[in-house]
Order: structure tokens, then sequence, then C-alpha cells
């Protein structure tokens, strides 16, 4: 036996892996390996050709690779990174596209708040005083109710009446369109856009604070 396999013999109980171009057969390392229990031993042949016999494969707790198996592994590795990196390109373009849209719709937002609130407050009064007319002879808890009734009756017909055209507001990109739409609903400024600046307000930045 060489001195370089009785070195393998001596370290190979406090060795997790073994880079070899030594020859080594099954019964060797069947020996080395006997009291390595629940401790496997990784074996890498970097040998042309091969020194290591591959029957030691058979050895409980024993994984052998050489060249040939490493190159294989590379190219399986290769073809994965390609595909991890095609899907982080879908993910990539997919949350570009969802926060451009979400961008466009920033100048929108103002004006949809606006056009969906008025309605809404103007009607929260009438339907005090409407519930008021219809309730008469009844408690002040009835009246609360009923007039949270039609409050809610409401708001829902405003929802679904303002449904397409805020859809159609949000596809909105031409700044005077916004404008005219501003415009027919007498917003005024209350509904600024900030289009005349050339910038969009987005939440939680660009913000003054004051004490």
């Amino acid at each position: 036996m060489k001195n370089s396999q009785i070195r393998f013999l001596n370290r190979c109980n406090n060795q997790r892996e073994w880079i070899s171009r030594l020859s080594l057969d099954k019964d060797m390392i069947g020996n080395a390996v006997k009291n390595r229990i629940n401790r496997p031993l990784l074996i890498v042949d970097i040998a042309v050709p091969r020194d290591v016999d591959p029957t030691i494969e058979d050895l409980a707790g024993v994984n052998l690779y050489d060249i040939d198996s490493l190159q294989s592994i590379c190219e399986t590795d290769e073809l994965t990174l390609e595909q991890s990196i095609h899907t982080a390109n879908s993910i990539v373009v997919e949350e570009t596209n969802r926060f451009s849209a979400w961008w466009d719709q920033l100048d929108a937002l103002p004006i949809i708040t606006n056009i969906r609130q008025n309605p809404r407050s103007n009607s929260k009064g009438r339907n005090i005083k409407n519930a008021g007319v219809m309730a008469k002879g009844y408690t002040e808890s009835e009246k609360e109710q009923l007039a949270y009734r039609l409050d809610a009756l409401t708001s829902a017909i405003i929802k679904k009446l303002l449904h397409q055209p805020t859809a159609y507001l949000r596809n909105l990109k031409d700044p005077s369109e916004l404008e005219s739409v501003k415009k027919m609903f007498n917003l005024g400024e209350t509904a600024s856009t900030n289009t005349n600046h050339g910038t969009k307000h987005v939440p939680g930045k660009n913000q003054d604070h004051h004490d």
C-alpha cells in the first residue's frame, strides 16, 4: 500500500469530503468507513481515467463523483440557471407593466375620488331629511335605521352608475382629456392632477411635513 493511501485511511475518520487522485478500491474504502456511523463520506475522483473503483458507491454512506458526473451536474445546473433567468425576466416584465399601469392611473385618481365623493356627500343630507319625512310617527332609532338603509342604497347605486366612467378614466393618458372631465363635473382645483408640473403624487413620498 502506498504512503498516500495509508494517509487517506488514517485521515478518513475525520474527513467529510475527499478529492482524490489515488487508486482506491472497494475493500480499502470499506475498511476506512466502517467506523463512520451516520457520517457519510463524499469522494471526488479527479483522475482521468478514473482511479477510484466505481463499485464503492455500493457501500452505505459513500457517495462517489468522477469528472463525467461533475460535468453532467454542471450541465444540469446551467439549464436550471437558464430556466430561472427566464422566469425572473417574466416576473420583472409583469411587475413593470403592473407598475406602469398604476403610474398612468395616478393622474386620474384624484378626479375619480371627487366624482365618487361629491354625489355621496350631497346625498347624505337628503337621505336624512327624506328618512324624517318617510318615517313620521317612527322612533328616532327607527328613523336613523331608515336613513342608514337609504344611504347604503344610494351608495350602491352611485357605485354602479360610476363603474364604467371611472374605468374609462383610469385608462386616459392625455392630460387635456382629464381637464375636460374636471370641467364637465365642475371639480375645479379640488381634483388637481399635478399634470401642470409634469409630476405625479406617489402616496407616502414627496410630502411636505409641518410641525
